[in-house]
């Protein structure tokens, strides 16, 4: 009885793969998660039909059934189409990529996206906000941006002059003094603050391009790939 019925489940699985599809390419994600959505955790697809399907879960951020999928239908995958998925889930969720003796099999694309991740800028936000509480804008400078760097220090540099003439001519009691001190504390710790802040952004855009660089490679597979 399973074996006379494989051949409808597999109509039925490729029917909603296809269908899936032809509302992806109508830019209809809504209906085309909805057809995902009735395939099984285990479907019954060719190799080419497996590879659309993950692709698709990708762009559409579906991690985890991607990853379910990866776990329970190895077998539909060739070893580098298993290790590129993997490869790619690993990165889109934030965590360390297995060793994988079939990376020469990848596509040229995510070896190299590959490499990127693991060999991400080493810019420390700590390093960021401790050099820019030594030499005001240093932290930016250690960042690259060194147009932003050198505003701060002069900024930094002129509220601390000011600051000073107001101690020496009105004393540590007048209002001149209170604000442009409070001023000049404000910048200062604004700019540590802030290049704390654009280390952490910069870590984020680097991911995000990595991401954006997946999801472009996998919509490139849906819209060339026949199965």
């Amino acid at each position: 009885m399973e074996l006379k019925n494989q051949p409808d489940v597999l109509f039925k699985d490729s029917l909603y793969l296809n269908l899936a599809l032809a509302y992806y390419k109508l830019d209809d994600t809504s209906s085309a998660n909805k057809r995902l959505n009735m395939l099984p955790v285990k479907p019954r697809l060719s190799q080419s039909s497996a590879e659309l399907y993950l692709s698709m879960l990708i762009t559409g951020k579906e991690y985890k059934k991607a990853d379910t999928f990866l776990v329970y239908n190895k077998q539909l995958l060739s070893s580098s189409d298993f290790g590129e998925l993997s490869t790619s889930m690993a990165i889109l969720e934030r965590r360390p990529i297995k060793q994988d003796t079939a990376v020469s099999g990848y596509s040229p694309v995510i070896a190299d996206i590959k490499h990127r991740y693991e060999n991400e800028p080493g810019h420390s936000a700590f390093l960021a906000g401790a050099f820019s509480a030594i030499i005001p804008g240093m932290g930016k400078f250690y960042l690259g941006y060194k147009q932003e760097a050198l505003s701060a220090f002069v900024g930094d540099v002129l509220l601390g002059a000011q600051t000073a003439e107001s101690y020496i001519k009105a004393g540590p009691k007048s209002a001149r003094f209170i604000l442009t001190g409070s001023l000049f504390g404000l910048f200062y710790g604004g700019n540590i603050w802030g290049s704390v802040v654009l280390a952490k952004k910069q870590k984020r855009d680097y991911k995000k391009q990595l991401d954006y660089e997946i999801y472009n490679y996998y919509n490139t597979r849906i819209a060339d790939g026949s199965h």
